[in-house]
């Protein structure tokens, strides 16, 4: 996947534009590794611009831009650019929900339909548990026009009537299967536990309380363009409606953003030790069978380390927050083109700041 030291160093003079500097914080022959990466995923896969921010030992240590936001403009990438997270929203969503169980407004037994009230009868039995970890039953999208949302939804509850179409895939708790749509009900049982809008939630519980400060509930001006391959380079994505996916799909940010995200999480400042553990812990089902997921992540080991991401993934952009728990230590790594190789960007990342 990556090109030579030498071809890199050549790529990246050309990709890190002025504006791009890197902050402070890491050894310059660790900057040098994660410069040679980008550049090697950026030639490969011909994204316009990426960001990369990163935490070592629970402290937000060092971000950078490479690249330019916008083939037009040619903006630079900065640490503080603006993309779209994607299904990394669903990692920060839990944070705020498990926020409201630790306060004692919400109880993870909790029925969900006795917070939202437009959900019908056939999502009885579903708590916030099962949403979190993926084990509602509800589906995933099943419709173009879904998936390629162009409507706009003024209400977050206006998004369940979708729902009311599908009966359950499973009984609640018996299996598992990822659903976005099953974060609109997220939301929504947050409203009703807070009394607060969920972008109000999150702005101010979630997004001020971490240092989050370009971070939103859907889209703002200033933001990078997206991108999808073409067969003469990068050409202008579709950009579809966010209001379908708000909790599960719909927040905008920076890398600097997820990395203070991570600082905030790694050092207790939005929930604590012991509930940040309950969300990185494996859930299991009726029957016994641990999963592979936490509660608004994935879970496993790779390289002989315990790991935790969510990677995520909308037309023109693509990013992944990928955690090493017991070193304390987090990538974030955000491209504004789709379907780039984000996990083994991240990964790799990893291995430089561990190498340290």
């Amino acid at each position: 996947m990556f090109v030579s030291r030498i071809t890199a160093f050549f790529v990246s003079l050309w990709m890190i534009t002025p504006g791009a500097a890197a902050q402070s914080g890491l050894p310059d022959s660790t900057v040098e590794v994660i410069d040679e990466i980008i550049a090697g995923v950026m030639s490969d896969g011909g994204a316009p611009g990426a960001a990369v921010a990163v935490v070592v030992d629970g402290e937000y240590r060092w971000g950078k831009g490479y690249g330019v936001a916008d083939l037009d403009s040619k903006a630079a990438v900065t640490p503080e650019t603006v993309f779209r997270f994607a299904s990394i929203s669903k990692m920060i969503t839990a944070a705020g929900v498990m926020q409201l169980v630790e306060s004692g407004e919400l109880d993870l037994e909790a029925q969900a339909r006795l917070l939202c009230p437009s959900l019908s009868a056939q999502h009885d039995g579903i708590t916030v548990h099962h949403l979190l970890s993926h084990q509602a039953g509800i589906r995933h999208w099943d419709k173009t026009s879904e998936r390629n949302n162009q409507t706009r939804y003024e209400e977050l509850s206006d998004t369940l009537a979708m729902l009311e179409e599908s009966a359950l895939l499973f009984a609640p708790g018996t299996a598992e299967e990822y659903s976005t749509p099953a974060y609109n009900i997220v939301g929504c049982v947050m409203e009703s536990a807070s009394g607060m809008s969920y972008a109000e939630y999150m702005q101010t519980r979630v997004f001020d309380a971490a240092g989050m400060s370009s971070t939103r509930v859907g889209d703002f001006e200033g933001q990078a363009s997206g991108y999808r391959r073409g067969p003469r380079g990068p050409r202008g994505a579709r950009m579809d409606d966010l209001s379908i996916k708000f909790p599960g799909g719909g927040l905008t940010g920076s890398a600097q953003d997820l990395g203070r995200f991570a600082e905030a999480l790694l050092q207790g400042r939005l929930v604590n030790p012991e509930t940040l553990e309950t969300m990185w812990t494996a859930k299991v089902l009726a029957d016994g069978t641990t999963t592979n997921k936490g509660y608004g992540c994935n879970l496993g080991s790779e390289k002989g380390r315990s790991v935790v991401w969510h990677i995520g993934g909308v037309a023109g952009f693509c990013g992944n927050l990928y955690f090493v728990p017991e070193k304390k230590a987090a990538v974030a790594v955000l491209f504004n083109l789709e379907a780039q190789d984000v996990f083994p960007t991240s990964s790799a990342i990893m291995d430089a700041l561990l190498a340290e």
